[in-house]
């Protein structure tokens, strides 16, 4: 028998059955419907987060410490062990680097470590981490004083400043700033050209740093803010990131000195606590690493980040799919009952042709071959209703949210997981009609023929 008749055969009984049809397919089509949306979901908050992580963390960007600490794990170790009995205390060359470090407080990079570090194949540049406290952002001619947070961006990746309009700094040393891309809502402009060009004010605090100068001082005494003025010279994509101002690196540095009080701060004598480096491209950050740490040195990776961002977010597309797998699981006995019973209306059918000659793996074909169409009904139409609802919700998010976040879907549909969603749905209906395929194929001819 050719697969066609088959098929045609197939489709006139599911048209003959078609409310049983219709009823049995629907379990189908929602357990299509919910795994479908709940991974799109997924998807979609895995995409928004991954293009505001990859808008202001460069990939081919590592981290030095001068310990030998993994926080990560550590912390997670600890979490693990909440309420279940003490563990032995072994000799554990982490926890005692956690030890000291905290007994005598964080300590600074050395310049020779730093000229080790440099010396790895792949570093482009290494620089230090600076951290300046900012307090408010005030723009020239205006009295009103914002939220900001000073951020200051390494010269050798500069270019990688996510630019909406302007341009990046002219030098390493300029008196230049770009803002996010919100400080434009904020002030109630609407224009780039309106902000780009005007002077602005940051004042910067003195803050305690750890191995920087004597917190016992800010007690008696809190410090006069130091005023950074600058000059516009671009702003950012907008970004979750809505309070930043970038300032050059070395202009960072100055800054930092100067509410520091202290003028061997980023020398050196006190390179930094931590580092940055810039590796030659994103598939050399790993190796990068494992080299930083023959060293005795602590390094992370940005792509690490990214890396464990993705692993975390497979979890939560497998937990939001645990629904939709149950509803599939239901669909899936009611497709077994429904061909069960057809092979008992459909006895004496089966009977004739078995006595016409058709073998007894054509039967257990045209079973299968009508629980995997139900399954390919019920999964195409359980996407299209995804698609359906997915974009209804999405065009109403960017009406609620015009320009807060174009171009973000809440609802994403990536290729394969249309594809997968109809492969799984007749898997799935393949599987729940082999008992009743095998049944019917068992059938005696003679005795079918006599079924009343």
């Amino acid at each position: 028998m050719l697969l066609s008749d088959l098929i045609r055969d197939v489709i006139r009984d599911l048209r003959k059955r078609w409310l049983r049809t219709g009823l049995t397919m629907m379990g189908i089509v929602t357990g299509t419907l919910l795994i479908t949306l709940m991974v799109a979901i997924g998807e979609g908050l895995r995409n928004f987060i991954s293009t505001q992580m990859g808008t202001i963390a460069n990939p081919r960007l590592v981290h030095v410490f001068p310990d030998k600490v993994d926080f990560r794990a550590l912390l997670l170790e600890n979490l693990l062990q909440l309420g279940t009995p003490p563990r032995e205390i072994k000799d554990d060359s982490e926890m005692e680097a956690m030890r000291r470090m905290l007994m005598r407080g964080p300590r600074f990079l050395s310049q020779e470590k730093i000229e080790e570090v440099e010396a790895i194949e792949g570093v482009v540049a290494v620089w230090p981490s600076v951290f300046l406290n900012a307090r408010s952002i005030q723009i020239d001619g205006d009295d009103r004083r914002w939220t900001v947070h000073a951020v200051p961006w390494g010269w050798a990746h500069v270019d990688f400043l996510p630019m909406e309009s302007g341009r990046r700094f002219s030098s390493n040393e300029a008196s230049e700033v770009i803002l996010s891309h919100q400080y434009l809502d904020s002030l109630g402009l609407s224009r780039p050209e309106e902000l780009i060009g005007r002077k602005v004010i940051i004042q910067i605090d003195r803050v305690w740093i750890p191995g920087i100068g004597n917190p016992l001082a800010l007690i008696d005494k809190i410090p006069e803010p130091i005023e950074f003025e600058a000059e516009v010279v671009g702003l950012t994509k907008r970004t979750l990131f809505s309070t930043a101002a970038f300032v050059p690196h070395a202009r960072a540095m100055e800054l930092s000195r100067q509410v520091q009080g202290d003028p061997t701060l980023y020398t050196s004598k006190k390179y930094g606590l931590v580092a940055n480096i810039l590796v030659d491209e994103e598939g050399r950050s790993k190796e990068v690493v494992k080299a930083i740490k023959k060293l005795d040195l602590g390094a992370r990776s940005e792509a690490e980040r990214f890396a464990a961002f993705n692993t975390i977010f497979v979890f939560i597309n497998s937990a939001l799919s645990i629904v939709g797998l149950a509803a599939l699981g239901v669909a899936a006995l009611g497709i077994a009952n429904t061909l069960l019973m057809s092979v008992y209306e459909r006895t004496r059918e089966i009977g004739l042709y078995l006595a016409l000659g058709a073998s007894r793996k054509t039967i257990r074909r045209l079973f299968s071959l009508e629980a995997a169409i139900i399954g390919l009904l019920g999964g195409l139409i359980g996407i299209g209703t995804a698609l359906i609802a997915g974009e209804v919700i999405n065009g109403i998010f960017h009406l609620i949210f015009p320009t807060q976040w174009e171009g973000y879907a809440i609802f994403d549909f990536p290729g394969w997981l249309l594809v997968g969603a109809v492969l799984f749905a007749i898997i799935i209906a393949t599987i729940a009609g082999l008992y009743p395929a095998h049944r019917a194929s068992r059938l005696d001819p003679i005795s079918a023929l006599r079924y009343d």
